[in-house]
Parts: C-alpha cells; sequence; structure tokens
C-alpha cells in the first residue's frame, strides 16, 4: 500500500460544512490535554479519546496511551477504597502502515487517516521562503491533526486503528467507573494533562431526536434547519427525505453532514442544509437523524412537509401606504405595465405577524391599478399585494408593515407550562396572546425567587413554545421563568405568571458527619449530625473490620429518627472496626461516604460467675466435696478459697481449668470449713467470688 501523497478532496469535506470535534481545537492558551468520552453499550463499555493540540498529538503517538479504570462504586455503595485496574498492560499507539491497507480499501477515511499519520507530506501547494516554510510546516502539521480527529469521529475502526479507542468489555452493572487516560510522554519533553471521564455501568446511552426541524421552501429548493444543542453528543447528521408523503425516507447525503464550529466556546445555536428539489408543486418530507461519535444512529426527527414554489416573471412592490385618520390607509405599489394584460388581477392580503403567511382579502383588483384603499385597519398588520396569472399563480409582494398608533400595552401572557428533562434541557410553552400586532415574547429566569430574573431570549421569541438548556450541577432544586408579551410597536406586557420548575436531582446529598464514636463494655456508640440535605430520605451506617475492604451494613435510620445515634452491640471486643456514615435522597443520589471513624469495644474484664457450685461433707472418705459447673474458653485456672470457723478467706488450692471438683482431707472433726470459688482467664480477667459455701464436718 502506497501513500505518499494523497491528494485528499477537501472540497469532499467542506462540502458537509466540516467540522472538528473539541479534540481538534487548536489555541495556544489552552493547555495540552487528554479528552476522553464514553458510551455504555449492553456488556460494553466504549472510550474515545484525543489530544487538544496536533504537537502533543504526534508525541503521543510516538509514545502510546495508558488507560486505567477506578471503580467508585459496587452494588449501590461507595468503595472506601477504589479498585484500580489496568486495562492497557502496553501503550496504545497507531497501528503501523502494513495494517492500514485492507481498511482503507473499503474505508475512505481510513484512506485519509492513513496519509495524514505516514504520508510523507500533506501537499498544501504553498510555496516560500525559509520563514515560511516553518509556517507551512506547521500548518501542514495542524491540517494533519485536524483531518485525522475528523477521520477518528466518523469511523470507530478507523479510531481504533489510530490507537484512539477501546472496548472495556468486563463491566457490570450497579458498578461506577472512572476511567483515567494518560499518555507516555516524558514531562521533560511535554507535561500534557491526563484525561478522565466518570461512567455509570447500569446506564445504557439514550440517543435523543433532533429539534425544531424547520423547512422553508422556494424555487425547486427547501432549505432545512434544526438545533443544535447535542453537539456533545452527534458528530454529524443524515437529512432523508420522502416524495411519497412519509411511506419511505430516502438518505440525501453520504457523507455525514456536519457542522462548523470553531472552538468549543463559540456554539451554533442552529445547522442549516440546503436541498434541490427535483420539481415544484410537489410535495416533499422531511427528517434528520444524527451519528453519535460513536457510530450510533440516532432516532428520527419530527417530519417536516412542503413543495417548492415556482420563481415569479415578475412581483409587484409595495411603495408607500398613507394613513387617514388613523383608520385607513392608501396603499400603493409598482408593477410593469406591459405585464397587465398577462395578469388576471391583483389580490391584497393581510398577516397580524411575519411569523404567520398572509390570507387573501376581498375580491381581485383590476389589472391596471396601482392603488387600493384599505379600510378596518388593524392597530398593527402586515399587508402585500399579489399578481395573479390566468393559471391561479400568486406572485406577491414582500410584507408591508402598517402601524397606527397606538400606546397600549398587550396584556400578560397567560398558561405558562414547561418541563425539564434529564439532559437539562428546558422545554416552555403558553397561551398566544389575544392581540393581532404580538412582536414575540421575551422569556426570563432565575435560580431563586429573591433574584432578579434575567433575560434568556437574545431576540423575541416569535413562537409560543421556547427551549433552553440550563445546569444541573447545582444545589438550586428549583429554576423559575416568566414572560412578557410585546407588540409591533415595542409596548410590552406584564409579566406572566411565574413558573417554578424542578431541576431533575443529579446531585448528591451533602455528607453527614460522624460526631463521637464512644467504646463502651457493652457496645460502641456512634453519634453523627445529619445530612444537611432536604430531601434525604435515609443515613446508612456502614462497618467493616481492620484489614477487610468490605463494608457491611450496619443499620438504616429513615428521616423519623431524631436521635442520630446508633449503638453497636455486634462489635466484638478483640476487632478493631471502622464506621462511617452516607445519606441518600429522594432521587437515590448518594453523598460522599464520610471519613472512617474507629473504634473498639471497651474491655472491662468482667467475667461471667461460676453458678453452680456445691460442698458437701462425705463421711465415708473423710473429705469435703467441692464441686462445679464453669464451661468457658480462655479459662486458665480455677482458684478455691478456704476459711475455718470464722477466720478469713486464704487461698487455698490452685487447680487446672479442667478441674470439676475437689476433696479437701486436710479437715477436722467438728470443725466448720467455709469455701469460694473463682475463674482466673488468661487475658487477665477473672470472675466474680462464687456464693460462700459453708460446711460443719
Amino acid at each position: 500500500m502506497k501513500l505518499q501523497i494523497i491528494k485528499i478532496s477537501i472540497g469532499l469535506v467542506m462540502a458537509c460544512c466540516t467540522c472538528f470535534h473539541c479534540f481538534a481545537q487548536q489555541d495556544s492558551a489552552i493547555r495540552p490535554s487528554v479528552k476522553v468520552i464514553a458510551c455504555v453499550q449492553k456488556n460494553n463499555i466504549v472510550l474515545r479519546w484525543g489530544t487538544n493540540q496536533h504537537i502533543a498529538w504526534k508525541y503521543a503517538n510516538q509514545y502510546g496511551y495508558m488507560v486505567e479504570r477506578y471503580t467508585l462504586v459496587q452494588k449501590g455503595k461507595v468503595l472506601s477504597k477504589p479498585i484500580i485496574i489496568k486495562i492497557t498492560q502496553e501503550p496504545v499507539k497507531p497501528q503501523p502502515l502494513s495494517a492500514w491497507e485492507e481498511i482503507a480499501k473499503k474505508d475512505k477515511y481510513a484512506a485519509i487517516a492513513a496519509q495524514a499519520l505516514y504520508g510523507k507530506t500533506f501537499d498544501m501547494n504553498v510555496k516560500g521562503g525559509q520563514a515560511l516554510d516553518i509556517v507551512n510546516q506547521v500548518q501542514e502539521q495542524e491540517t494533519r491533526f485536524s483531518f485525522a480527529m475528523f477521520c477518528a469521529d466518523q469511523s470507530l475502526d478507523v479510531a481504533n486503528k489510530m490507537g484512539l479507542k477501546l472496548s472495556d468489555k468486563f463491566i457490570f452493572s450497579g458498578e461506577r467507573y472512572l476511567y483515567k487516560v494518560y499518555t507516555l510522554v516524558p514531562k521533560t519533553i511535554m507535561n500534557i494533562d491526563t484525561g478522565f471521564v466518570f461512567v455509570d455501568a447500569g446506564k445504557l446511552q439514550v440517543l435523543p431526536a433532533p429539534l425544531h426541524v424547520i423547512a422553508e421552501f422556494g424555487d425547486k429548493v427547501a432549505m432545512l434547519s434544526w438545533d443544535n444543542i447535542y453537539q456533545d453528543i452527534y458528530s454529524s447528521y443524515y437529512i432523508e427525505r420522502s416524495s411519497n408523503d412519509g411511506a419511505s425516507f430516502e438518505r440525501l447525503n453520504e457523507e455525514p453532514y456536519l457542522t462548523s464550529t470553531p472552538r468549543a466556546s463559540q456554539r451554533n445555536d442552529k445547522i442549516f442544509m440546503m436541498d434541490s428539489l427535483p420539481e415544484n408543486n410537489k410535495n416533499y418530507s422531511y427528517r434528520i437523524r444524527g451519528k453519535s461519535y460513536f457510530g450510533e444512529l440516532g432516532p428520527p426527527s419530527a417530519i417536516v412537509k412542503g413543495k417548492g414554489i415556482a420563481k415569479p416573471k415578475a412581483l409587484p412592490t409595495i411603495t408607500a401606504v398613507k394613513i387617514i385618520n388613523n383608520a385607513q390607509a392608501i396603499l400603493k405599489w409598482e408593477f410593469p405595465k406591459e405585464m397587465n394584460d398577462k395578469i388576471a388581477g391583483f389580490q391584497l392580503a393581510t398577516a397580524s405577524s411575519l411569523a404567520l403567511p398572509l390570507q387573501n382579502m376581498g375580491k381581485l383588483i383590476p389589472p391596471d391599478k396601482r392603488e387600493w384603499v384599505l379600510d378596518k385597519l388593524q392597530t398593527s398588520g402586515y399587508y402585500g399585494i399579489k399578481a395573479i396569472d390566468a393559471q391561479g399563480n400568486e406572485y406577491p409582494s414582500a410584507p408591508y408593515l402598517v402601524q397606527l398608533k397606538d400606546s397600549l400595552p398587550p396584556a400578560a401572557p397567560s398558561n405558562l407550562k414547561g418541563k425539564i428533562d434529564t439532559l437539562g434541557l428546558v422545554s416552555l410553552s403558553w397561551k398566544r396572546s389575544p392581540e393581532a400586532d404580538i412582536e414575540g415574547y421575551r422569556v426570563y429566569m432565575a435560580n431563586s425567587l429573591a433574584e432578579e430574573f434575567s433575560q434568556v431570549t437574545s431576540t423575541p421569541a416569535k413562537d409560543t413554545v421556547f427551549t433552553y438548556k440550563i445546569s444541573l450541577h447545582t444545589l438550586s432544586e428549583k429554576v423559575y421563568f416568566k414572560i412578557v408579551a410585546l407588540d409591533h410597536h415595542f409596548n410590552i406586557s406584564p409579566f406572566s405568571s411565574i413558573l417554578g420548575l424542578a431541576r431533575p436531582d443529579t446531585v448528591a446529598p451533602a455528607r453527614p458527619v460522624i460526631s463521637n464514636c464512644n467504646s463502651i463494655d457493652s457496645a460502641v456508640v456512634i453519634q453523627y449530625l445529619p445530612s444537611s440535605s432536604k430531601d434525604v430520605v435515609k443515613h446508612t451506617l456502614l462497618r467493616k473490620a481492620e484489614g477487610s475492604d468490605q463494608w457491611v451494613r450496619v443499620a438504616d435510620h429513615d428521616s423519623t429518627n431524631k436521635t442520630h445515634q446508633y449503638i453497636d452491640k455486634g462489635s466484638d471486643v478483640k476487632t478493631i472496626f471502622y464506621y462511617t456514615i452516607e445519606a441518600k435522597d429522594l432521587s437515590g443520589n448518594t453523598s460522599v461516604a464520610v471519613q472512617p471513624a474507629v473504634a473498639k469495644r471497651f474491655d472491662n474484664f468482667k467475667k461471667p460467675n461460676i453458678e453452680k457450685a456445691t460442698a458437701q461433707a462425705d463421711r465415708v472418705t473423710r473429705a469435703i466435696v467441692i464441686s462445679w459447673q464453669y464451661a468457658y474458653s480462655g479459662v486458665s485456672r480455677i482458684l478455691l478459697y478456704r476459711a475455718e470457723e470464722n477466720g478469713s478467706f486464704r487461698l487455698y488450692k490452685t487447680l487446672s481449668a479442667e478441674n470439676k471438683f475437689y476433696q479437701d482431707k486436710a479437715i477436722k472433726i467438728g470443725t466448720t470449713y467455709k469455701y469460694i470459688l473463682k475463674a482466673s482467664y488468661t487475658d487477665g480477667g477473672s470472675s466474680p467470688m462464687s456464693k460462700e459455701m459453708s460446711v460443719r464436718f
């Protein structure tokens, strides 16, 4: 396979309004770093990465990338010590040139990527002096980098061969991972920041449908547009067209359609695409589908329909409107006199807003007329004049705004509704204002009723729906909206009622705090300060033994529990335990575990009593027999104390722990003897003295 100089068809790419993914940002003020994105699939997590500078990419290709995985959560529980796995044992690098031959035959992006990696030159056809040669070399490297990142975005196979993709198939639902991707480039050459991405293995990626697709039709042409809010999800789009009222669709673009965004900080609100129609006066339907950075095709958008309109041979032009007594108006227009015999006449048309089509009014005006009196004028409205030919085709003028004097503001908008999805996209709707001269609506937002509302519409919204992206990573539980209407005279209505919407809760609750951890002889007492978050429904106490990595749930306290204390009687005196506590809110978010507290039950060395002890005189053997039952582990010996008559007790005999009786033969007839037993333990503890046993022999 020869890849010396490939004349890359830049026109092929640029015809699609080419952009390159955020990996390919070129900004000297940005630190060189690795950027990582992830996609959760069934039994698989796919990672894609790249660098944000061409020099960092060049060095990373030479030294390679390494990937590590940190397991932070298992079975819904936060691990105190992450489990670290090296996903890659060897550095990930672009595959050698010989490995690209087969894929380049069937994937055009592979040929471009291979040329960017291994071609002797990326020919820019520029010549100049030495200084210009240096500039050209830099531009060539940047071009190689940009085209390589573009090809990786369009083909997962190409990304894999470029060393920019990896699949992790050893994943488990209920676990959450932090992936770390870094280069082995020595810091003495270039300090490249590490890339991180956090992934929940149990949440499969659900792709959204493109929003607010609009089609505007002209002479054998349709201009399509849709919202560009999914730049971080879709790398490109496919445009599909139907000529049989949506029964079947065909893909218009073989190459993915891209949107031009110079930098991540400059985001276009809309994507535009123009399609040439085979013929006019025929209905065509369109829908849009996104292609993700992982090669997955998203669901289709809503269908939009329309048909091409033939280009008119001549158009009337409104030249003047004269208002009479603020009630009537004389409308004047121009149209070539030589075309009078080619039209059936003129048709007046009106609309209350530019967003609405002009509606015909009245009868046809004779072809030789060039002015007309308008009666029953609205406060504000758009008027047009249409030339009508014999076939009934219309050739409209541009709309002309006719306004009477008006200082009255519109009524406040009503029935404001809305919702927020899990991506933070707010969708608002409201009832259209009854006034005919409404110019549009302004939307205001605040994170709290205590703060000032700020306008989020750069221009008045023409429709009665509005979408806006908000951040979910905030402690503000709600976001508030209100709107105003303004008319063509820019009279502003009062504010609508305030609409409060709850943010989908993705923020973990505040951490509780273990305030005290005391050891007593019967248990460990743990006291804690609960989480300050208002939506917490449960606090969970966890415990693990020293040397173990396994946390065990000890107790759950719901929100009704006000003691904020737990007495752990299940711990033993020989083991050191670590205690932590976590909070869970209504949405299932779990707080970060608190710093573990260490405790061990206090050992007072108190041992059980010797309960079953007796002393009896045996006249046959001339002895007093003392017997007992005491079966506890850790006993080292049994101590026997004796006293005669009213004398004091003294240690009389030391017996082994296995003994269960003793015969005392050192006795005299007619004497009273008293006995007490006591068990001694290997750890230094001892039982209390047994009850006193008295025998007269």
